[in-house]
């Protein structure tokens, strides 16, 4: 997805003739990086990755899944989707706008500390959210919480991409080469923003699930 995002992006500029084109043997030499350095390391990996013992629990659980009870709708995935990523966002809102307008506007952008502390924020408020859902969501006794997890951590970058198509509008663009690397790199960055937070919230609820059950004495 990266890749063919870029490589479309790259394909638009060349065609405008902008310098941000990337040449042709560079783009030859990341896929010889992509096909010859990652994805070996990817099945190397792999490789090591099943050698290891499996993730050790603090309580045996049963093998037949237990059935799930009807959720509310306010606790259905959908909406604690959209509302979960309010948090995170606002923690890094006034940062964001800096960074828009240093990319767009051609803003100097130097408060680095606080884009750094702001990152931090929005790592912790991922992992918190999605520690909140996940307790929330054993109390229904629904146990299928790994990938909600995940995806209400990752849930900021909803509003993200929203609040992109907001300052788009807010812009004087008038050259349909605009329009593909301004989305293409909104895409990138929301993807990128999409994995890091979900897995700020997955092993954040996964520290805390083998923290309440590692309290549970069983005689």
């Amino acid at each position: 997805i990266f890749f063919t995002l870029f490589f479309i992006m790259n394909i638009t500029a060349a065609l405008y003739g902008s310098t941000d084109s990337v040449p042709f043997t560079q783009i030859l030499l990341l896929l010889f990086f992509w096909l010859c350095v990652s994805t070996p390391l990817v099945f190397i990996g792999a490789y090591f990755g099943y050698r290891k013992n499996v993730i050790e629990f603090p309580v045996k659980s049963s093998s037949i899944p237990k059935q799930i009870e009807d959720q509310m709708w306010y606790a259905s995935m959908p909406f604690t989707f959209l509302v979960a990523g309010l948090l995170p966002f606002f923690s890094c809102f006034v940062e964001l706008y800096y960074i828009f307008l240093s990319v767009w506007a051609n803003y100097y952008y130097h408060f680095f500390y606080m884009l750094f502390f702001s990152w931090i924020t929005l790592i912790i408020a991922s992992a918190e959210i999605s520690i909140i859902h996940t307790y929330i969501q054993l109390c229904t006794e629904n146990h299928r919480w790994w990938w909600n997890s995940f995806l209400i951590g990752g849930s900021t970058s909803f509003w993200f991409f929203l609040y992109s198509i907001y300052y788009f509008f807010t812009l004087r663009i008038n050259i349909f080469a605009t329009y593909i690397l301004y989305f293409g790199y909104v895409l990138l960055s929301t993807l990128s923003i999409f994995l890091f937070t979900g897995a700020a919230g997955f092993f954040g609820s996964l520290w805390f699930n083998k923290k309440i059950y590692g309290s549970i004495k069983v005689d």
